[in-house]
């Protein structure tokens, strides 16, 4: 029960940051992070799977969470070109492609989730 908390509280704040940014009550410095401006909705999908603060329950999907940027654009453009092999990468590269997201929203996911500091 704690678990989902943690992830329902992770989603809202997320969420509730990035309304907050759009309505301009807020600066991305005041929260520590640079917000992406790409969609909450792709944001929160990410963490679905990738777990609060990108570091995942299930050990078989990858921590995010504090990556390099370069490290996490780089993969993402091959996800969604369809480059990366493994064993999810049928499941990212579909995702990917139905996002369609543009390079500044690559830039800015891989900045996002670099940011981030999972307790490890």
């Amino acid at each position: 029960m704690e678990k989902a908390f943690g992830y329902l509280a992770v989603k809202f704040n997320a969420t509730w940051a990035l309304i907050f940014l759009w309505l301009g009550l807020l600066s991305p410095g005041a929260l520590g992070q640079t917000i992406p401006s790409v969609p909450p909705d792709i944001v929160d999908q990410c963490l679905a799977c990738h777990g609060p603060m990108g570091k995942p329950d299930d050990t078989s999907i990858p921590i995010i969470g504090g990556q390099h940027a370069d490290y996490l654009a780089n993969a993402l453009r091959a996800y969604q070109n369809g480059l990366r092999t493994g064993e999810s990468a049928e499941i990212m590269s579909n995702f990917l492609r139905t996002l369609q997201l543009d390079e500044t929203s690559i830039k800015e996911l891989a900045n996002f989730f670099s940011s981030l500091r999972p307790r490890r």
